[in-house]
């Protein structure tokens, strides 16, 4: 599946807004624990930086471009 790079800078944009949107009213409340909220920061971070990495490869892969059929599973 090949991404332009304008589309897949705009997804991880809208997914880290959306995060921040979901969890911000969370993080103010005082009665959640800071242990929670370190790890929802964390597991939110480290999905957009897994996300972001799916979309720059996606669209810096390239074809094989010597026609190994048999190599192009490794």
């Amino acid at each position: 599946m090949k991404i332009k790079k304008r589309s897949a800078v705009l997804i991880i944009a809208v997914l880290a807004l959306g995060l921040l949107l979901v969890f911000m009213p969370m993080m103010s409340d005082p009665f959640v624990s800071m242990s929670f909220k370190g790890m929802i920061v964390f597991s939110s971070i480290l999905l957009v930086a897994v996300f972001a990495k799916v979309l720059v490869f996606s669209f810096l892969k390239t074809e094989d471009k010597t026609g190994n059929d048999e190599a192009s599973g490794f």
